[in-house]
């Protein structure tokens, strides 16, 4: 809120002086600003007025009979509910010492006697707006606070209800892939040939749904900080090979070259197998579904602190202005209003994920036309083989279909 929007004409401010000549003074200087007042001759009155009112600013005298007006604003500072109340000193004392003392006791400001009109109504102006800024900031503070709160509630919410859904879907299409599987094998020994295309489009219908499902489940357990790691000593070489043969399928002959690039010799690791191949299978779907014709290659490489894995096609590419936000849940390379290509544009901010669990990272490069190469790298967390020594020359796993 700006200075110019606080209306300070009705603000409450309590003067207390055990001369009342004083406390004329102060009435006349404030009373044409518009300013709520009230009056006590001792610390013990005041504090009975206060406690009734609540002002917006005490001015407060230091020298009196009985509670001074030190005791005063220690009393009040060391309660809760006037502890914010601004305390101007009024006093003739000119004692370093005690103007410190005061300030250590919370006051926010001193005014030397004999009150001087200008200065009295600039003090009284500016604590008055301070405090109202601090009103102002504690609201908004409080109203922050509560709107995060309820944001992060229902995205517990959320998470909650898109992890039940899935799961309750899941098992139906599972089913559904199953049977279709037993129906398709009664089919080809009965000799009904011309359903088998139709079953099988009901099974690939059904994958791709259970696909979905489970990147919106892994999504929302990642957001919920459910997804652990489970790590397992595994053969990289062999774990590839499980990969393309789950991805093996989906590669069109005549239109996609497949190559695989993975040193005989690249040893073990222990990592978090589940996720690894899901990223690899997840960067390799997404090579096969946007390279309509040419090559796909994985290559596999290990240095003494990472294992590299990058996918490389030579698909539709990707622009620099989605680069920057590629790794975002929903968002698809293709952004064209008739999209060729489908997806929840979830799967790359899956593998980001994983990788970043696995103390990793994923990097891109692309060029629009061209093709695109995502890069995966996974700590060598234990390490099984060094680095092989320079004149060694081993056999290279090279695939290509």
């Amino acid at each position: 809120m700006a200075h110019s929007e606080i209306d300070l004409r009705y603000a409450k401010i309590l003067m207390v002086d055990d001369t009342p000549a004083n406390i004329d003074v102060l009435h006349k200087i404030l009373s044409n600003q518009g300013y709520k007042l009230s009056f006590a001759t001792s610390g013990e009155k005041a504090l009975k007025i206060i406690y009734r009112t609540l002002p917006n600013l005490i001015l407060l005298d230091v020298m009196m009979p009985g509670m001074d007006g030190f005791e005063v604003c220690r009393i009040l500072k060391s309660q809760k509910e006037t502890q914010d109340i601004p305390v101007i000193f009024m006093t003739a004392l000119a004692d370093t010492v005690d103007k410190v003392k005061g300030f250590s006791l919370g006051a926010v400001d001193y005014i030397t006697k004999p009150i001087q009109h200008e200065e009295l109504l600039a003090r009284v102006n500016t604590h008055l707006k301070l405090q109202a800024h601090m009103i102002e900031l504690k609201k908004l503070n409080l109203e922050s606070e509560q709107a995060r709160f309820a944001a992060e509630s229902a995205n517990r919410a959320k998470s909650s209800f898109l992890a039940n859904m899935s799961h309750e879907l899941r098992t139906p299409l599972n089913a559904i892939i199953g049977y279709t599987d037993l129906v398709q094998e009664e089919a080809t020994d009965s000799g009904y040939e011309t359903i088998i295309s139709d079953l099988t489009k009901i099974q690939v219908s059904a994958k791709q749904l259970l696909g979905i499902i489970s990147d919106v489940l892994d999504i929302t357990k990642i957001e919920a900080d459910k997804m652990d790691l489970s790590l397992l000593e595994v053969d990289i070489s062999n774990l590839v090979k499980d990969v393309i043969t789950v991805i093996r399928p989906s590669l069109i002959d005549g239109k996609h070259q497949f190559k695989l690039n993975c040193p005989a010799n690249i040893g073990s690791l222990e990592m978090d197998v589940v996720k690894v191949q899901q990223i690899l299978f997840n960067l390799l779907s997404n090579a096969v579904k946007f390279t309509k014709k040419g090559p796909i290659t994985l290559t596999v490489t290990r240095t003494p602190e990472w294992i590299i894995f990058e996918v490389s096609d030579t698909g539709i590419g990707i622009s620099k202005n989605q680069l920057d936000i590629i790794f975002q849940p929903f968002i698809q390379a293709d952004t064209s209003h008739t999209r060729e290509f489908g997806g929840t544009g979830l799967g790359l901010t899956i593998c980001k994920h994983y990788c970043e669990m696995m103390g990793g990272h994923i990097t891109v490069t692309s060029e629009v036309n061209k093709g695109s190469t995502f890069t995966a790298y996974i700590p060598c967390v234990i390490p099984v083989n060094v680095a092989t020594p320079s004149h060694s020359n081993p056999t290279a796993v090279t695939e290509e279909v």
